[in-house]
């Protein structure tokens, strides 16, 4: 009966402990103009390279995830041509690494290297990272044991 409890509390330390840790950060780029700010935040290639760059500098990073979103202002001031334009695309990454290992993001100067030798690739402009965020881990709460039996 003892060895029957121990492997159990074994069992239930292992199940216990995550297998990857979760993290999040975010970025923002300064882009051309607001019809480029619009394509990068819908094209799939452009989303890739947002990837891969982070990918690159964070290489012990069991998986790079980002979406994009257009961010900014591209709005017509009156009926004319003048506009209040800060077109910027945001990238918001989830990176998962393995329970033992330690990432830190790499600089804002690295990663917008990176970034822009990822889009020239694809023939797009450079852009300047004007805001990055500091990598937040995401605590998950799950259930205990009797939540989740419903005693």
């Amino acid at each position: 009966a003892a060895a029957a409890t121990a492997a159990a509390t074994t069992a239930a330390a292992t199940q216990a402990a995550p297998a990857k840790r979760k993290f999040t950060t975010s970025t923002t780029v300064k882009v051309a103009d607001c019809p480029t700010a619009n394509s990068m935040a819908s094209n799939t290639s452009i989303q890739a390279a947002f990837q891969q760059a982070m990918k690159n500098r964070i290489p012990s990073a069991a998986s790079v995830k980002v979406q994009l979103s257009k961010a900014g202002s591209c709005r017509r001031l009156n009926e004319g041509t003048r506009r209040l334009a800060d077109p910027s695309v945001k990238a918001d990454y989830t990176i998962e690494a393995p329970a033992a290992t330690s990432i830190a993001l790499p600089s804002k100067v690295d990663y917008e290297s990176e970034l822009n030798k990822e889009l020239a690739k694809l023939g797009n402009a450079p852009v300047q990272v004007t805001s990055y965020n500091t990598l937040t881990e995401v605590v998950s709460t799950s259930p205990t044991a009797s939540a989740a039996i419903g005693t």
